[in-house]
């Protein structure tokens, strides 16, 4: 009978935390039928705990940058533009 003297965990857990605005957006890459560039989705949260799952989009019109926070309903494929102050996200775990 072989014994295992290994230590390590059979599967190992990611950690996933809050990323603070101030830290870290999210990435805008992808371009398409939409003013600027679009992000991943993510989950987000607002100053008021309003949390939601969002998507962003970066770019410039008429001369001036934007950065526009978005909760995405992809049940009824809609969006609102988010009005209140967003604090954190992160990134979904796929």
């Amino acid at each position: 009978m072989s014994q295992d003297n290994t230590n390590e965990p059979l599967c190992k857990t990611a950690v996933i935390r809050w990323l603070s605005i101030e830290e870290k957006l999210p990435l805008c890459y992808s371009a398409g039928n939409w003013d600027g560039l679009q992000s991943d989705l993510f989950l987000a949260e607002t100053i008021t705990g309003k949390k939601f799952i969002g998507q962003c989009y970066e770019g410039f019109m008429d001369g001036t940058s934007f950065f526009d926070w978005y909760q995405v309903d992809e049940v009824n494929e809609n969006d609102w533009l988010i009005t209140e102050t967003v604090s954190r996200w992160m990134k979904i775990p796929f």
